[in-house]
């Protein structure tokens, strides 16, 4: 497949909709304007309902505004890599790279896939998004223990980072889901369990 992480295209129009009302809050409220309806306090029970379903068509619209707003930039963003291909070297969108490519990077460079660092020239890559360390980390050519946290491999560049300085040549050896970006995006599209105090 393409060199992406598998984020999905969102929720469908549906899904989103129940989204909305599943807040046990709104749920609670859902329940209030029935009781209020049996108890023949219409007047009680429809502006409850007319609160609920307001909000929700709010929230809806918020969030079916913010998903084509994503969806509209990531078509806008085309990010290329320079590739090693055939003898010579070629711009090629970075969705098209796969595993054995070997490519050139530079300051500003984005890392387009997990990669193993063939050559090195003075390169420090920021890998903030992965690490959460504010301090380039200097990369060499030298192999790191398997176990070795990814702070520690110093051999090793990850797709999400960024080069600041210097130069490099790296294989790539891991894209789209199977990168370390795409197993933390994979973890977090499995919603956290709702804590006991909501």
């Amino acid at each position: 497949g393409p060199n992406r992480p598998a984020s999905g295209n969102g929720f469908p129009a549906w899904r989103l909709a129940l989204r909305q009302v599943e807040n046990p809050l709104v749920l609670l409220l859902i329940v209030a304007a029935a009781i209020s309806w049996f108890l023949d306090e219409h007047d009680d029970a429809l502006l409850i309902v007319a609160i609920v379903a307001a909000s929700s068509a709010i929230g809806f619209w918020q969030e079916w505004s913010a998903g084509n707003a994503v969806r509209t930039l990531m078509r806008m963003v085309a990010v290329r890599a320079t590739v090693l291909r055939d003898g010579s070297t070629c711009e090629v969108p970075v969705e098209e790279l796969v595993p054995g490519d070997v490519v050139q990077l530079a300051a500003g460079s984005i890392v387009p896939a997990d990669a193993r660092l063939l050559h090195s020239n003075l390169l420090f890559v920021d890998e903030a998004s992965l690490t959460g360390e504010s301090y380039p980390a200097e990369k060499l050519e030298e192999p790191s223990p398997v176990d070795a946290p990814i702070s520690a491999r110093r051999g090793a560049l990850y797709a999400g980072t960024h080069v600041l300085s210097g130069t490099g040549t790296a294989v790539l050896v891991a894209t789209g889901s199977d990168t370390e970006f795409g197993h933390v995006m994979e973890r977090l599209k499995h919603r956290a369990p709702t804590p006991e105090f909501e």
